[in-house]
């Protein structure tokens, strides 16, 4: 996660993009308590204009928590996940998301578990797999 928001932050800086520490709103990845969010979001005085997640999961419980609000994705906020679970290509809007290869993730952890159960020396358990933006209909066309 910390890896997701240097990448985050880093992008935002780099595109002019700044935000402040009362702009991050912090959740675990359950639905329920995304919802709380989405409505704190709502109610806010900032009028957001776009929200960036790292779930998927995060995404459709903030897009839920706004939705009785009158607040519209992708109209009124564009809204982007992480993860590309099989609900963000079904839901309504469909979720522009943030992919990455569970298998290559597994297989990578498997290696590393056996490396370390057979007493092998590991030089880093962090590892940057790839990932790819899976652009959909929850981000506003800006063009």
């Amino acid at each position: 996660i910390h890896e997701r928001y240097k990448g985050f932050s880093d992008a935002c800086k780099k595109f002019g993009c700044n935000f402040k520490k009362e702009d991050v709103f912090i959740t675990d990845t359950i639905y329920e308590k995304a919802l709380k969010v989405g409505q704190d979001i709502a109610f806010s005085k900032k009028k957001y204009t776009a929200v960036a997640t790292f779930s998927d999961v995060v995404a459709l419980g903030i897009k839920d928590g706004m939705s009785p609000f009158g607040i519209r994705v992708p109209e009124d906020i564009s809204l982007i996940g992480f993860d590309n679970i099989p609900e963000s290509a079904i839901c309504s809007p469909k979720l522009t998301t943030i992919s990455q290869d569970f298998r290559a993730k597994a297989e990578k952890s498997c290696e590393l578990l056996l490396q370390m159960i057979a007493g092998e020396q590991i030089d880093s358990l962090n590892y940057i797999q790839p990932v790819q933006v899976i652009e959909r209909n929850s981000v506003k066309d800006i063009s």
